[in-house]
């Protein structure tokens, strides 16, 4: 009896060490052959979340099937490019999901055209979905921190950056953690250990979370879940429903999958976010960028915004937007360049209709911009460096 047990041990030991030493070596590889899986992002420790690095897969987004690749850092970059790159850019972009250039190969992208047209600079994307101010902050000050060098930053404001800071993000010392976690010593350190054990053994990373998703699952009450009430349906920002329930005669069809309520701050003044009037919300992303320019200035780097009109500011705003006035009183004495493509868009607009510019420049039953509007305002932004 002994001796079988010792012999199982020596099974159960072996099985172990050699799945470690798989997954050590070849766990990013295999994984990144699993198309359309989302196993590419992170957990980060100090800024929420990020990308993993040289990761190099197909992605899939709103019908569309794209490359997705990072470097040595973690940052989006041509899957054809130098994989191992040093820690000096002379610009960097940081954003949210428009930036990050979701359902696009990354030459179609805003940052990859303006890399294309600026050979000679070394340019960086640190931008991914759901960033926000409070992420732009930290992450380009952890970055610093860490050996990072660069001259320019870009920075480019999302409309929804607004609800995200007060409804999905607080700040814990130079933290940014989710708004519903307690602040503790305590999750740093367990984000900390989540992080490297997905740099180091992916694959067990990946089947840890499937069994802990099976677990919690199991353990639920399935006769007290509703599948057909819509409160069991998480806000996945432009995938959940239509949240302001307001009639929509023209574009139904084009908003009845997104989320306008994340973005309607700009031209409704009945939205607030969170239990604070919409003013502290505002409040609160002008706050994070005056703390990254603090930390810019100080280092003599530069800081540019860029601001861009989604569907609903073109279908529901004005030209003049809140999100044109608040981030141009900002800019004011601050940036470098305000590069505001809402003129731009508008202009289109009144030449056509909001339904040929929502199907030209945006990918269809989505807020993102498709190729020609990351070209639109790659263009905008190119002309600042001639």
């Amino acid at each position: 009896m002994l001796k079988n047990l010792k012999s199982y041990f020596l099974i159960l030991f072996i099985t172990i060490l050699i799945w470690t030493v798989i997954d050590f070596f070849f766990g990013r590889n295999l994984l990144n052959s699993i198309k359309y899986a989302n196993n590419h992002g992170t957990i980060h420790p100090n800024y929420h979340h990020t990308f993993l690095p040289k990761v190099n897969k197909i992605l899939y987004w709103a019908g569309l099937e794209y490359n997705f690749c990072t470097d040595n850092h973690g940052f989006r970059n041509s899957c054809s490019a130098v994989k191992v790159r040093e820690k000096n850019f002379d610009i960097v972009f940081i954003g949210d999901s428009v930036t990050e250039g979701v359902g696009l190969d990354y030459e179609d992208t805003i940052v990859g055209i303006i890399n294309k047209n600026l050979k000679d600079k070394k340019i960086a994307n640190l931008a991914a979905s759901s960033y926000s101010t409070h992420i732009y902050n930290n992450k380009i000050k952890f970055l610093l921190e860490n050996g990072y060098t660069f001259n320019e930053v870009f920075v480019l404001i999302d409309p929804s950056d607004i609800q995200d800071d007060t409804e999905i993000y607080k700040v814990s010392g130079n933290t940014v953690i989710s708004k519903n976690r307690k602040i503790s010593f305590y999750n740093f350190y367990i984000d900390k250990t989540k992080y490297l054990i997905k740099k180091t053994f992916p694959m067990t990373y990946e089947f840890l979370i499937l069994f802990k998703k099976k677990f919690n699952f199991n353990k639920k009450n399935l006769n007290q879940i509703e599948l057909n009430d819509k409160s069991n349906i998480k806000n996945l920002g432009n995938k959940g429903k239509n949240t302001l329930k307001i009639k929509l005669p023209k574009y139904e069809k084009e908003f009845k999958n997104i989320d306008l309520r994340r973005l309607a701050w700009t031209y409704d003044k009945n939205i607030n976010y969170g239990e604070i009037p919409v003013k502290e919300s505002i409040k609160m992303s002008i706050n994070q960028m005056n703390q990254l320019y603090e930390t810019l200035i100080s280092k003599n780097i530069s800081l540019s915004i860029v601001i861009y009109p989604l569907p609903p500011q073109l279908a529901f705003d004005k030209e003049l937007s809140m999100q044109v006035k608040i981030w141009e009183k900002f800019c004011y004495l601050k940036c470098k360049q305000f590069i505001n493509s809402f003129p731009y868009f508008f202009e289109k607009l009144n030449e056509t209709s909001f339904l040929e510019v929502n199907n030209k420049y945006f990918i269809q039953n989505d807020v993102h911009f498709n190729k020609k509007g990351n070209q639109a305002i790659a263009n905008l932004i190119t002309k600042h460096f001639d």
